[in-house]
């Protein structure tokens, strides 16, 4: 799912059903997570969704990453993504 979905060329919609996928996931396996053996998986899964969610917050084509609906660089998201667990990702911008 994140070669197809959140590879190196990407898009909104298919970031998106990326996203509802690993919810999904952590939701219908939720038990697995909180115990010993699911700490490999859990750890997965976040990376998963930071990464998920981070690609979904930068619309622009940047780097080696390309994004199908916003194919320019857009300087307003020359920055940094931060997340924090309970917030939403946000752009540190350069100064």
């Amino acid at each position: 799912m994140m070669t197809e979905r959140v590879g190196i060329v990407r898009n909104g919609k298919t970031l998106k059903s990326a996203l509802d996928e690993l919810y999904a996931l952590r939701d219908r396996h939720g038990e697995l997570f909180n115990r010993w053996a699911g700490r490999p998986l859990r750890t997965m899964m976040r990376a998963c969704t930071l990464t998920v969610r981070g690609a979904l917050l930068r619309e622009e084509s940047r780097g080696a990453h390309q994004r199908e609906d916003f194919p320019e660089e857009n300087t307003s998201f020359e920055g940094h993504i931060t997340q924090k667990r309970g917030t939403r990702p946000r752009l540190v911008q350069w100064t």
